[in-house]
């Protein structure tokens, strides 16, 4: 199958693909919202899963949103007849790379398909193959992707409107609440750190005053979040389940900390730029750790972490010792710390008496 440069009247000049996860999708903002700089003009995104959409909505760099329904070869194979539609001339797709990106971005019908090298995948499908260099962020392998230099102030944002504001200003006032995520990907338990110390630290932030506790999670979580709930000997923490993305995301933008393992709502609240302390086990901090200010990370001192393969989390010969070694009281010690430099600087803000 031979693929053409498309040049034609109305071409869309970029395609950005990412079919990872939401977090990843993200960490790939500040490429996308790179490419509209350059090219002066929204940018198209295909992305996985669909939800992923609902979170770039607003995005005033963002342009097409073509959902991928399903990251299997039937779903890609729909998605990319969608994205032929929009006669895209190059395509970027968004780190870690993948064989289904790869696709993706191969049928899509771009003349110029750039990427990174996946360790025995098939790399053929892109004609500009970029090899991973180790030790960087995600955001800063993307943003090699589009040879763009880091810019500190390019970060992974999310867009809510002045209406879904109001309505979590409504539901949440901004007098402390603290949310925290026990969760992550149902297909990535071995990054979560146990139900039972959450519950610790849930305890620990109540015996220290802090009493509006929320844990959040998406649909299906329930369950996890209320046996989380039910461990709890002093708190009493709500639960938020919220079945639409957004609407959750504005209610995590009134917290004044979040805490959660590296997962999608610890990069959602940082897009938000809420503070963030997360919880670091087999994943790698210094690929993913939310980027800009007012966020900490808390990881295991395990020579083996991060090991960042997937195989090895689910058949740990170690049994997650990683995750387990962390205590409940690093975490509380951290956020505490966190906290009092939040009111320090807001002290430091508050205007003068008699000032405007």
């Amino acid at each position: 199958m031979t693929i053409k440069e498309n040049t034609g009247p109305g071409a869309c000049r970029a395609l950005v693909v990412s079919v990872m996860g939401i977090g990843n999708a993200l960490l790939g903002v500040p490429l996308i919202q790179a490419l509209s700089r350059r090219c002066e003009a929204p940018v198209a995104v295909a992305a996985w899963p669909p939800v992923t959409a609902r979170l770039l909505e607003g995005n005033p760099h963002v342009g097409t949103v073509v959902p991928v329904e399903s990251n299997s070869v039937p779903g890609l194979l729909n998605a990319a007849r969608r994205c032929r539609a929009l006669r895209p001339e190059e395509t970027w797709e968004i780190f870690p790379p993948s064989d289904r990106g790869h696709l993706l971005s191969f049928l899509s019908g771009a003349g110029m398909r750039r990427g990174f090298v996946k360790n025995g995948g098939q790399n053929w499908m892109l004609n500009r193959r970029l090899e991973v260099k180790p030790g960087l962020h995600d955001v800063e392998q993307n943003l090699r992707l589009a040879e763009w230099p880091p810019d500190p102030g390019n970060l992974p944002r999310i867009y809510l409107s002045k209406a879904e504001l109001d309505q979590a200003a409504a539901e949440l006032p901004r007098d402390g609440a603290i949310g925290l995520h026990i969760g992550s990907g149902s297909t990535l338990t071995g990054r979560r750190w146990p139900a039972v110390s959450f519950a610790q630290l849930l305890d620990g932030l109540f015996s220290q005053g802090h009493k509006q506790l929320i844990v959040f999670g998406g649909p299906g979580q329930e369950e996890q979040m209320r046996q989380c709930r039910a461990m709890c000997r002093a708190a009493s923490p709500t639960t938020d389940a919220g079945q639409d993305i957004r609407q959750a995301a504005a209610r995590v933008s009134r917290c004044r900390l979040f805490i959660s393992n590296d997962a999608v709502w610890l990069h959602i609240a940082a897009a938000l730029e809420v503070p963030t302390l997360g919880i670091y086990g087999p994943t790698d901090p210094a690929r993913t750790a939310p980027r800009g200010p007012n966020h900490r990370i808390v990881k295991s001192g395990l020579d083996c972490a991060p090991c960042y393969t997937y195989e090895r989390w689910k058949e740990c010969p170690r049994g997650h010792q990683c995750l387990d070694d962390i205590s409940p009281r690093q975490v509380i010690e951290q956020a505490l710390q966190m906290l009092a430099a939040l009111e320090e600087r807001d002290a430091f803000k508050k205007p003068e008496d008699g000032e405007k």
